[in-house]
């Protein structure tokens, strides 16, 4: 069972917490991800076998999203290669500071940590 980080929704003036849940099953024979309605695993035909049953956990978390202010402004006024090595240390640096923090990277989208 693969749970997601918890979304955050707006309402209110306040913050929601939505929690999705879905289930992955991995191939025991050869370790990719299939969906839970095979019997057979659509890349290497071994037959799939039942996930265990997982023990959930309710985890208290926080969730951080960062943004570039007027990152469309300095895309469209810099050159490719220097915004690209711009948002490369910003990326690095942002990426250390959330790490000392005890915290995870998910992604970077764009200019979005």
């Amino acid at each position: 069972m693969v749970t997601p980080p918890l979304l955050l929704a707006l309402s209110g003036g306040g913050y929601n917490a939505i929690q999705r849940t879905r289930t992955v099953i991995t191939c025991g024979n050869c370790g990719r991800h299939i969906g839970e309605d095979f019997a057979f695993c659509p890349y290497c035909a071994a037959p799939v076998e039942a996930p265990s049953p997982s023990r959930e956990q309710r985890k208290r978390v926080t969730v951080l999203f960062c943004d570039i202010t007027g990152s469309t402004a300095l895309g469209e006024s810099t050159d490719p290669e220097a915004l690209r090595s711009l948002l490369a240390r910003y990326f690095d640096r942002m990426k250390g500071i959330i790490e000392s923090h005890g915290g995870t990277v998910e992604k970077f989208i764009g200019d979005a940590v």
